[in-house]
């Protein structure tokens, strides 16, 4: 996408939104006994999206927290 090439984190569903879903999905998971370690790694990285500001920017701001994560400047 242009915008994510262009850096333009603006948001068309936000960190907050997406950790919203993601605790729904984690919930079903548990409930069913069903293991979901990926998803439970992009909740772990959308709180640090959210950490760092980002919490009302589009969750692609997941790419930031990754960069900061390998310790490469956003």
């Amino acid at each position: 996408s242009a915008q994510l090439s262009e850096r333009d984190f603006s948001a068309t569903f936000t960190v907050n939104q997406m950790i919203k879903d993601l605790d729904l999905i984690l919930g079903a998971g548990s409930e069913h006994q069903v293991p979901l370690p990926q998803t439970a790694l992009t909740r772990q990285l959308m709180d640090a999206a959210r950490a760092h500001g980002d919490a009302e920017a589009d969750y692609a701001a997941i790419i930031k927290a990754t960069e900061r994560s390998a310790g490469l400047s956003t």
